[in-house]
């Protein structure tokens, strides 16, 4: 194996791990009674939509953060890894 796949592989492990929980979580959670006439759906809905872009927003900026300080190089190097480049943490991101 060579060193950049085990950089990458080790060092994304635990999100990676994370993300698959999260899966499960969503795949085996019992849907809800999606019925449009209630008002309380579209409060609801929009309350999701609300947080979703708030989420998405903190993420961005917190991928842009990282990527300014250079976390790309410098949290694999805290794992004796070599550093990911910078397109594969872009694409992770």
């Amino acid at each position: 194996m060579s060193e950049s796949l085990r950089s990458v592989l080790t060092g994304t492990i635990g999100l990676s791990l994370a993300a698959a929980a999260a899966l499960l979580l969503t795949v085996v959670r019992k849907p809800l009674d999606l019925d449009n006439d209630k008002p309380q759906n579209t409060i609801d809905r929009e309350r999701t939509l609300g947080l979703f872009l708030f989420g998405l927003a903190a993420h961005s900026l917190h991928f842009m953060e990282e990527f300014v300080t250079r976390f790309q190089d410098r949290f694999p190097a805290l794992l004796g890894l070599e550093p990911w480049s910078a397109n594969f943490f872009v694409i992770f991101n």
